[in-house]
């Protein structure tokens, strides 16, 4: 079974959603994970293991299923880039089956915005993903961190509202807050996913235009400190979740946190 685990929410009613959206984040990447990363590519691709390689296939965990939307998106601390941040991210849509079969869908997404340093000067923009990808995933528990990873932090407090959760398709678990492993169960495919990139400062100039995730690469890249996840959700991660909120944890190179909400 997975651990149950989590982390000390801000009041939301003290900041706006973005700002609570990225402040969880940061509470709960500090001290739950160590990184984990698989390896596709586009289109379509295996992970950097191979399939026979992975833990026995484990039931999706309860709380994980469902149809899921992203509310923001963050960096575990500093993230790839020091000095640097990202944020909003709003209305990805996540649909995680029993199965394991999932669709992520970024039709409707709100742009993620981003600031970096750049040989020293600052660089704003924005991206956005469109089209969707899908794969099979899996749960597992949380494997036991490497020596000197951080404890784990205090139980997750009950969500701020007392009343019932959104309706929608997500199943609560009944065990209650749980934390695991999200882990790639056979090749993602990321061909109907494309991705577009504006500067907004130093001077404004659209980057990347609806070009495949693979194509992300070269000068313009590097213009943006690589800012941007070519593998978003549907990578080797780690998952925390009480029925209410679902974050997703995937470092290694970028250290993204999402975290998302029940789509009503």
């Amino acid at each position: 079974m997975p651990r149950r685990t989590s982390c000390a929410r801000p009041e939301r009613k003290e900041i706006g959603m973005r700002r609570y959206g990225a402040l969880l984040v940061a509470a709960c990447l500090g001290s739950v994970l160590a990184g984990c990363a698989g390896d596709e590519t586009e289109p379509s691709v295996s992970p950097s293991r191979s399939v026979a390689s992975l833990p026995a296939r484990e039931p999706v965990a309860t709380c994980v299923r469902g149809d899921w939307r992203t509310t923001t998106v963050a960096w575990h601390g500093n993230g790839p880039v020091s000095g640097g941040s990202i944020s909003g991210g709003r209305d990805v849509r996540l649909s995680v089956a029993d199965d394991g079969a999932v669709v992520a869908d970024f039709t409707g997404m709100q742009p993620v915005v981003f600031s970096v340093p750049v040989a020293g000067a600052p660089v704003n923009g924005q991206f956005r993903y469109t089209g969707r990808a899908t794969g099979i995933m899996t749960t597992g528990p949380t494997p036991t961190p490497p020596a000197g990873t951080p404890p784990t932090p205090t139980p997750l407090p009950a969500p701020a509202s007392t009343g019932p959760a959104p309706a929608s398709s997500v199943a609560a678990d009944p065990s209650g807050p749980v934390s695991g492993a999200w882990l790639v169960d056979g090749p993602v495919d990321w061909s109907g996913v494309r991705l577009t990139v504006d500067l907004t400062a130093p001077a404004e100039t659209r980057l990347f235009d609806a070009v495949p995730l693979s194509e992300y690469t070269g000068s313009g890249a590097t213009r943006t400190a690589d800012v941007v996840d070519v593998k978003p959700l549907l990578d080797d991660g780690r998952y925390l979740c009480d029925g209410r909120t679902l974050i997703m944890f995937f470092e290694g190179a970028k250290n993204v946190g999402w975290v998302l909400e029940p789509a009503g």
